[in-house]
């Protein structure tokens, strides 16, 4: 199981790093670095230290179901944490 969950985080931050650098390489013609800079930074700072088995809610617009019943401002704000258990779903929005 922890296999499968560094997995999926990995393949996130590829598809957020890739969603960064490919709107930033649309800006001026070239690649905005403080952008990217800034969305690590605040990944960082939400989610350092983020336990085994768990997920963060790490910048934004990030939805998530549950497998049970929780409350409708559970995991909507950055910095937010879950177990991996209770999740049935996860996902981001790109970069726009």
């Amino acid at each position: 199981m922890y296999r499968y969950i560094t997995l999926i985080t990995g393949f996130l931050l590829l598809i957020l790093g890739g969603t960064f650098f490919q709107y930033a390489g649309a800006q001026d013609g070239g690649i905005c670095p403080a952008l990217v800079e800034q969305a690590l930074s605040t990944i960082d700072d939400n989610c350092g230290g983020l336990e085994r088995n768990s997920v963060c809610y790490g910048y934004n617009q990030v939805s998530a179901s549950f497998l049970e019943e929780v409350s409708e401002d559970f995991f909507t704000r950055p910095s937010d944490r879950t177990t991996v258990s209770i999740l049935a779903k996860l996902t981001t929005s790109p970069l726009n």
